[in-house]
C-alpha cells in the first residue's frame, strides 16, 4: 500500500477521522488484500477522491505514479488517462466525464469490462464501503480471454474437425463397464474373451450400462440418424445383434486387460434396415480415472470391401476348386536367395504332401522327381532360369507311397523395376490320366490301322462343297496301290477319280454313287478297280451322304475294302459249292437207297425177334414148368446127383425167360408200342409189394431187404405191373452187387410235389469208367469178388424207360467201396 502524505487530514478526511468512521479495518483489510495479490486495488471515498491505490494500479492507468495523491479527485485522473489515450481517441474532457458519469450510474457492487488503446483488457470490479464511498479492483484479463477465445477456436476447430472426419467417431462412457470389470479382475479369469462369449447374460448386461457421450456427423451419415438422440436410442435397442456379439466380447477382452487399442469388424444394421459390415478401431485410455473411463470408436464402413473380400475368397475357392478338378497348382520360384518354391494347396495335393505343406528347396524338388527324368528336368530349368525364358517340361515324380505321377509344368520370368529377374511363376498339372489315355489311344490307334491293314479296309471323308478329298487313310491309298498325296490329288480332281474304276464297273458305280447323293441316303457297292501297275483288285464301297438342314449334301464319307480274296474264295467256293451239290446228290441217293434196305431190316429184325421171342417163350414155359415139376418130385422121385442137374437147368431157363422177356420189351419201347395204361395208386403199399415178391430173389445171394422212411399213403399215376418192374430189376441189382449177408434198404420220401424212391446197396460202387453209360443197352457192371452174374445189360435202360413214360426222373449215386443208390422220382397227385 503507498504511503499517505503527512498533509492527507488538511485537505482531505484523514487516516483518524476515518478510524473514527470505521475504515480502518477496511484500510487493514486492503492493505492485507493488496499484498497478496498482482491485481489493482485502490479506495475512493464518497466524494469521488482518491484514498489509497495498490503500486499496479499505475500499471493500469499508464502508469500514472508522479502525480498521484491522496485526496486526487476521480475526474482529475480520468483526464489523464483519457490524454494518455486510454479511453480511445477524440475530445478528451468529454471522454473523462463519460467516464465519470458511467461509474457513478454503475455506482459500487459492480462489474466493469474494458479494452485499452494498446489493446489490454482490464476487468474492474467495484464494491461499496460503509462510508459511501468504494474500493475497485483492476485484473489485466487479456491473457485469460485471449486463452479463452483460443479455447474456443480450438473447440470450434476441434468439432469442425470432430462432424467433418471422414471415419465415424463414436465417444462412449464405460465408467460403469469398467466398475464391473474391476469386480471380474479379482477372479482372476484367465481368458476374458471366452468369459464373455460364454457368459452371454454378462455381456448383455455391460452392452446396456455404456452410454454414448458423443458422435460425429460421419456416424450420423452412416447409420441414417438425423440427430445424436435418435442414434443414441437406435443403438441401444440394436447394439448387440448376433453378428456384432463375437466383435464386442473381443473389444470387452482387450478393455479388461487393459489393452491400448483393439481392431474388430462385425456386421451392423443402420436405422433403415441395411447391413453394414464396420471395422471398428477402439481406443481405451492407459489409465482409468476413479470413477469414469472412456472408449473411442473410429469406425469404417467398410461393407463394399468386405464384399470385395467374400467375392474374392469365392473366386480363390473356384480357382482352387477348378485347379483341383483340373488337377493343376501353380507355383513361384524364388530367383534371388535360395531357389525356395512357393506351392499352392494343390501342387501340394499333387506331389503327395497336402497334410504337410512347405516350401520346397530345389534340391528337395530335384529328389521328388523319378530318377530317368531328373537330369532332363534340371536342365530344363536351369536354362529358363538362365536366360530369363518360358519353359514346358513334362516329367514323373515319385511318390513317398511308390506311386508314380506324370506332370506337366509350364513357367514363365518376372522382371523388377531394374530389369533383374526375380521370379518364376508357373503351374503344374497332373497328366497321368492324361498320359494314360494318350498311351491307350496311341495303342487304340496302332491297332486300329493293324486291323485295318488287316482287314484291308480304309476309310475317306469327302467335303461336296469345297468338291475334294479332305481326307483319306493310307490304307485306302495302299488298296489303290498309290501314295496318300496321289490319292487325294486323283480324287480332287473332279471326274478324273472314276478312272480308277475298271470299265466293265464304271457306270453301275457312277449311278449308285449319284443316286445316293441325289436322295441323300446310304450306299453299298462292290466293284472293280485297276492299279497303276495294271492289277485288279475287287472293293467294296459303303458311302453316306450328309445334308445341312436345308437339304443341300455337304460332306460324305465312307470307307473302301479290299474285297479280292474273298471273291477269290467265293469263286473257288462256288466251284466246291457245285462240284459238292453233285456229290451229296450222288450221295444221298445212295443213302437214300440205304436207308430204305436198312428200314427193311429193321422191320425183318423186328418181325423177327418178335416172331422167336413168341416161339421161344412157349416152349420155354413148357420146359420151366416140366423142369420144375421133376426137380419138385412131383412125377417121382429122382436121386441127389439129378436133382443138382434139374436146379441148374431150372436156373438157366429163368434167366433165359427173363432175357426173352427184356428183349420183348426194348422191341415195345423202340417201336413205340408199349403202351400204359395207368391208374392212381399207393406207392407206398406198391414199395412193400415188390420187397416182399423179390425176397425170395435175395435170399439167392444171402441177402435180406428192409423199409425205412416210408409214408403211409403217397398217392402217383402208375402202371402198376410196370412199376413193379422197375422195382424188381433196383431190387435184384442191389442184391447181385451187395457181401453176402448185407441188407438193401429201400426209402420214400415226399418232396415237394415228387416222390423219391432210392434203394441202396453197401456193394463195391459203379466203375468210373461206365458211370456215364450205366443206362444205355448191354451195360453192365462186375462186383469184385467175380461172381458169376446173369444179365444182358438191358434192365437199367428199360426202367429208366418206363420211369420216363411215367414223366418222372431216375438217378445215383456211388462211392467206390461204400456203395450204391439208385433213385427215381415221380408226381405225386393230392
Amino acid at each position: 500500500m503507498t504511503d499517505l502524505p503527512s498533509n492527507y487530514g488538511a485537505d482531505t478526511i484523514g487516516a483518524k477521522q476515518l478510524a473514527k468512521k470505521g475504515t480502518e479495518t477496511d484500510l487493514q483489510f486492503a492493505e492485507t488484500v493488496l499484498e497478496s495479490t498482482n491485481e489493482g486495488f485502490v479506495v475512493w471515498d464518497a466524494g469521488q477522491r482518491l484514498v489509497a491505490w495498490s503500486e499496479k494500479c499505475p500499471d493500469f492507468w499508464y502508469q500514472p505514479d508522479h502525480i498521484l495523491r491522496p485526496g486526487m479527485p476521480m475526474i482529475e485522473l480520468l483526464r489523464h488517462i483519457t490524454v494518455k489515450g486510454g479511453f480511445g481517441p477524440g475530445d478528451h474532457e468529454k471522454l473523462a466525464q463519460q467516464q465519470l458519469q458511467k461509474i457513478r450510474r454503475i455506482g459500487g457492487n459492480s462489474e466493469d469490462e474494458f479494452e485499452m488503446h494498446d489493446g489490454r483488457i482490464i476487468h474492474v470490479q467495484r464494491h461499496s464501503m460503509r462510508d459511501g464511498g468504494h474500493s475497485s479492483t483492476y485484473t489485466d484479463i487479456t491473457a485469460r480471454r485471449r486463452a479463452e477465445k483460443k479455447q474456443q477456436s480450438s473447440e470450434q476447430q476441434f468439432r469442425t474437425l470432430f462432424d467433418h472426419i471422414p471415419i465415424s467417431v463414436w465417444i462412449e462412457d464405460w465408467s460403469a463397464v469398467k466398475s464391473v470389470i474391476d469386480q471380474l479382475q479379482t477372479e482372476e479369469i484367465e481368458n476374458f474373451s471366452s468369459h464373455f462369449r460364454t457368459d452371454k447374460a454378462l455381456t448383455e448386461r455391460l452392452a446396456q450400462k455404456t452410454s454414448i457421450l458423443n458422435v460425429n456427423a460421419k456416424t450420423l451419415q452412416m447409420y441414417r440418424a438425423t440427430g445424436q438422440k435418435e442414434f443414441g436410442l437406435f443403438a441401444n435397442n440394436n447394439f448387440l445383434t448376433d453378428d456384432k456379439y463375437p466383435a464386442y466380447c473381443d473389444t470387452l477382452a482387450a478393455f479388461a486387460r487393459g489393452e491400448p487399442h483393439c481392431v474388430v469388424s462385425s456386421w451392423e444394421k443402420t436405422l433403415d434396415g441395411d447391413d453394414i459390415y464396420v471395422r471398428d478401431t477402439v481406443f481405451i485410455a492407459d489409465e482409468y480415472h476413479d470413477t469414469w473411463a472412456q472408449v473411442v470408436h473410429t469406425k469404417e464402413d467398410i461393407t463394399s470391401r468386405k464384399q470385395t473380400e467374400v467375392e474374392l475368397e469365392e473366386t480363390l475357392s473356384w480357382l482352387e476348386e477348378a485347379q483341383r478338378i483340373g488337377r493343376v497348382g501353380h507355383w513361384v520360384w524364388d530367383e534371388t536367395g535360395q531357389r525356395e518354391i512357393f506351392a499352392s494347396q494343390e501342387m501340394h495335393r499333387i506331389l503327395g504332401n497336402e497334410d504337410n505343406p512347405k516350401l520346397y528347396s530345389w534340391d528337395e524338388f530335384l529328389d521328388s522327381i523319378h530318377p530317368d527324368d531328373r537330369e532332363h528336368t534340371a536342365q530344363v530349368q536351369t536354362k529358363a532360369a538362365d536366360s530369363g525364358t518360358d519353359f514346358e517340361v513334362d516329367y514323373r515324380i515319385v511318390l513317398a507311397n511308390g506311386e508314380t505321377r506324370t506332370i506337366r509344368e509350364r513357367g514363365e520370368p518376372v522382371y523388377d523395376e531394374a530389369g533383374k529377374h526375380t521370379q518364376t511363376v508357373g503351374t503344374i498339372q497332373d497328366i497321368t490320366k492324361q498320359t494314360e489315355r494318350d498311351r491307350a489311344l496311341h495303342e487304340s490307334e496302332a491297332r486300329y490301322t493293324d486291323a485295318a491293314r488287316i482287314a484291308k479296309l480304309g476309310h475317306w471323308s469327302y467335303d461336296e462343297v469345297a468338291d475334294r478329298l479332305d481326307h483319306c487313310s493310307d490304307e485306302l491309298a495302299r488298296i489303290h496301290g498309290i501314295t496318300s498325296d496321289a490319292y487325294m490329288a486323283m480324287v480332287t480332281n473332279t471326274g478324273k477319280d472314276i478312272e480308277r474304276a475298271h470299265p466293265d464297273d464304271r457306270e453301275t458305280y457312277q449311278k449308285v454313287v449319284t443316286d445316293a447323293q441325289r436322295n441323300a441316303t446310304p450306299y453299298d457297292v462292290e466293284y472293280r478297280i485297276i492299279r497303276p501297275g495294271g492289277e485288279v483288285r475287287h472293293i467294296r464301297e459303303i458311302g453316306e451322304p450328309v445334308c445341312d438342314d436345308n437339304g443341300k449334301l455337304i460332306r460324305s464319307y465312307g470307307t473302301l475294302q479290299d474285297i479280292t480274296d474273298r471273291k477269290i474264295a467265293e469263286f473257288s467256293l462256288r466251284e466246291a459249292h457245285d462240284e459238292l451239290e453233285e456229290r451229296v446228290l450222288e450221295r444221298t441217293v445212295e443213302l437214300e437207297t440205304a436207308r430204305n434196305e436198312a428200314e427193311a431190316a429193321n422191320v425183318l429184325k423186328s418181325q423177327l425177334i418178335t416172331t422167336m421171342s413168341h416161339e421161344l417163350r412157349t416152349p420155354l414155359t413148357s420146359i420151366i414148368g416140366s423142369l420144375r415139376l421133376i426137380a419138385n418130385e412131383i412125377v417121382g422121385s429122382i436121386s441127389d446127383e439129378v436133382k443138382d442137374l434139374l436146379n441148374v437147368a431150372v436156373r438157366n431157363s429163368d434167366h433165359l425167360a427173363v432175357l426173352v422177356n427184356d428183349i420183348l420189351d426194348i422191341e415195345k419201347i423202340s417201336s413205340g408200342a408199349m403202351n400204359l395204361k395207368v391208374q392212381q395208386l399207393n406207392l407206398s403199399e406198391l414199395v412193400q409189394l415188390s420187397v416182399k415178391l423179390n425176397e425170395g430173389y435175395g435170399e439167392e445171394y444171402d441177402i435180406s431187404f428192409a423199409t425205412e422212411e416210408l409214408e403211409p399213403f403217397i398217392m402217383v399215376l402208375g402202371n402198376e405191373m410196370r412199376l413193379l418192374q422197375v422195382m424188381a430189376n433196383l431190387l435184384s441189382n442191389a442184391a447181385k452187387f451187395s457181401p453176402k449177408g448185407d441188407c438193401v434198404t429201400v426209402a420214400i420220401k415226399r418232396i415237394e410235389k415228387m416222390v423219391k424212391v432210392s434203394v441202396s446197396d453197401n456193394g463195391p460202387g459203379i466203375a468210373d469208367d461206365i458211370q456215364g453209360r450205366i443206362f444205355d443197352k448191354f451195360v453192365r457192371g462186375d462186383n469184385i469178388d467175380a461172381r458169376n452174374l446173369s444179365g444182358a445189360g438191358l434192365g437199367l435202360n428199360i426202367t429208366r424207360s418206363i420211369i420216363e413214360m411215367h414223366n418222372g426222373t431216375i438217378s445215383f449215386d456211388t462211392e467206390t467201396g461204400v456203395g450204391t443208390t439208385f433213385y427215381f422220382t415221380l408226381p405225386t397227385i393230392e
